[in-house]
């Protein structure tokens, strides 16, 4: 018997972390064409086309990614995008963060976590944006695989709540999760449910 979906809901969108990417790819390019020998600004404007076009373009894809990849909560288990699913099982600790303690969280869960590879900035660099964004995506996918930190960290950005997970030893190498949400409450009360549903009797 299929394992049924008893809640789902759409990744949150880095809108934030989106402007910043392209206002911070046009200050590069910027910075390029005002460097001796360049061409005067007036006759480089095509550098700003280029650059907004490699950001649009990099946005497009990870925003059709994040709409494409919901965060989906089965009978048996919490499948998050591109992680591996947790058995509810395996869950020690769930809860509803907010406010002060979501930042909190957030911020120590951060401070374990690796920076992603220098060749990430070729992606913001005229004439060698194409070669960036894909060493850049595939950079972000081989690092989010490798590092528990930014495994355990999902749609984070901007979220005005969040579910903190705890997950025992036998669940893998990561241990806490923070999963950003529009609809806590909801979420929690799915998960409670599940989470009750799978551990009773029979059922396992």
């Amino acid at each position: 018997m299929a394992d049924a979906i008893v809640y789902q809901e759409r990744q949150l969108f880095p809108w934030r972390f989106a402007l910043w990417l392209v206002l911070g790819a046009n200050a590069t390019a910027l910075i390029v064409v005002l460097l001796p020998p360049r061409e005067p600004l007036a006759s480089s404007w095509w550098l700003f086309l280029v650059t907004s076009g490699c950001a649009a373009f990099w946005l497009g894809w990870i925003w059709i990614a994040y709409r494409t990849s919901p965060i989906r909560l089965h009978e048996r288990q919490l499948a998050l995008p591109w992680r591996p699913a947790i058995a509810l099982e395996h869950i020690s600790e769930a809860r509803i963060v907010e406010g002060d303690e979501l930042k909190q969280i957030r911020k120590a869960l951060g401070r374990s976590a690796t920076r992603l590879p220098a060749i990430a900035g070729i992606a913001a660099v005229p004439g060698l944006a194409l070669v960036g964004l894909n060493l850049a995506q595939a950079a972000m996918v081989w690092r989010m695989r490798k590092n528990p930190v930014i495994r355990g960290l999902v749609a984070v950005t901007g979220a005005p709540s969040a579910i903190y997970l705890e997950t025992d030893e036998s669940a893998g190498p990561t241990r806490r999760w923070l999963i950003g949400t529009k609809h806590p409450d909801e979420f929690m009360a799915a998960l409670d449910g599940a989470t009750a549903a799978c551990s009773a009797p029979g059922r396992r």
